[in-house]
């Protein structure tokens, strides 16, 4: 995409968000989006007006994130707590909580490197944890047939039988509902 057309997309996206920003913020940001929009293979203006939005919410926090010092490490924090929150959601508790939430922050930190606004963080990190739960949950399960005595199975078919959790694959990882039978009634996360 050639550097104007980037800059009337940066600008039709300001205007249209009714963001208050000033020319030199709207240049600063089209310089801002311009390597992930280079990324894409054939950018589109929905493609790029996407990036635009997420970096305008999310690009400040995944440069201090990536940067060393305190802002990017508290903010580290901030996320590795509410990947142990999320574990509390899905019924893990204590130290399994904590050691699937530390399996999730260490991906998700190698992740941010790759990380191009395709979508909000949020989003992108959710889907590292559902990820990372989903392996818990069948290592988890494999252990317990283990330890039964059952047969052990290596193949995801039937580790996907026994999640203890209906994951809605259609729905983006932020907004995945999660639903838990209890006793015929079905609880619903999200």
């Amino acid at each position: 995409m050639k550097r104007s057309d980037l800059t009337d997309v940066v600008h039709t996206t300001v205007a249209a968000q009714q963001w208050p920003l000033t020319p030199a913020d709207c240049d600063a940001l089209t310089a801002a989006v311009a390597p992930f929009v280079a990324q894409e293979e054939r950018p589109t203006a929905s493609t790029v007006q996407r990036i635009v939005i997420n970096y305008y919410h999310d690009g400040p926090m995944v440069e201090a994130m990536r940067a060393p010092g305190q802002t990017g490490e508290a903010l580290w924090q901030e996320w590795r707590a509410y990947m142990v929150s999320l574990a509390n959601s899905k019924g893990i508790y204590g130290e399994a909580a904590d050691d699937l939430a530390q399996e999730a922050y260490l991906q998700t930190v190698r992740a941010l490197a790759n990380f191009r606004f395709g979508s909000r963080l949020k989003t992108y990190f959710c889907g590292i944890f559902l990820n990372c739960y989903r392996h818990w949950v069948r290592s988890a399960t494999r252990q317990d047939a283990h330890e039964e005595g059952l047969p052990i199975d290596d193949g995801d078919e039937q580790a996907e039988e026994r999640l203890p959790w209906l994951v809605d694959q259609e729905a983006p990882p932020e907004e995945a509902v999660v639903t838990q039978m209890h006793g015929g009634q079905i609880a619903t996360l999200v």
